[in-house]
């Protein structure tokens, strides 16, 4: 799963996401086209996947350097720098996430209300 995470975010952030295809990231993950249709069905699917996955290591570093701080203004400077150090060692990962529009957002899974 790397593989095709760190592909996908190579090839998202290096291409119009229009342009991008099921073949470019199977290429560039080093999988079969066929690999990536049987565990993903679609791009679409796969993308959200993958930024599901990326968010959600960010969302339990962020709650892990919460525990014990009782501030708020704490809190947030903790918060604020857990994201600022995300951008900074995952570029490619917010080029990615940057170029997806706010009314696609919710499909990631990451953002869905639990209920």
């Amino acid at each position: 799963m790397d593989k095709i995470e760190q592909a996908v975010r190579k090839v998202f952030a290096g291409f119009d996401a229009n342009e991008v295809t099921m073949a470019q990231i199977a290429k560039s993950a080093n999988v079969s086209l066929q690999t990536l249709y049987k565990y993903f069905g679609d791009k679409q699917t796969l993308f959200y996947t993958i930024m599901d996955i990326v968010l959600g290591r960010l969302a339990a570093r962020i709650m892990d350097h919460l525990q014990g701080i009782d501030s708020v203004q704490d809190r947030l400077r903790k918060t604020l720098w857990v994201c600022f150090d995300f951008v900074d060692s995952h570029p490619d990962a917010v080029m990615v996430l940057s170029s997806v529009s706010a009314s696609r957002i919710r499909n990631i899974a990451i953002y869905e209300t639990k209920s």
